[in-house]
């Protein structure tokens, strides 16, 4: 059975599946995964403790945990072509990993086939 597209904008779906195929290391997801959550906590930590320019600028810091992994384990560079749907998707690929594995595994079954 194969896995239902992302979106139902078929522009998005498309711009998911090669976001998904320039993160097909684990390696390069999981410093995705780090660097979301940590740019979200270290962030909204920033805000609250120092101010918001210092919350936006920890929350950038962080994120760039995902370009270790870009550059480390997946050997290519980051997406840029639509920043928005570059950071939407790295939002759906957190929340699929974290509470929908089976999903996101489904997912990335559809760049290989």
């Amino acid at each position: 059975m194969s896995a239902k597209p992302i979106s139902k904008n078929p522009e998005f779906d498309v711009f998911w599946l090669s976001y998904l195929q320039a993160h097909s290391n684990p390696a390069n997801r999981l410093c995705h995964y780090a660097g979301t959550v940590l740019s979200i906590i270290g962030g909204v930590a920033g805000i609250y403790f120092v101010g918001i320019v210092a919350g936006i600028l920890i929350g950038i810091a962080l994120s760039g945990l995902a370009f270790v992994g870009h550059y480390v384990f997946q050997k290519n560079s980051p997406v840029a072509s639509h920043f928005v749907w570059g950071a939407l998707c790295d939002f759906i690929m957190l929340y699929l990993f974290l509470f929908k594995g089976k999903a996101l595994q489904e997912q990335l079954r559809r760049i290989s086939a």
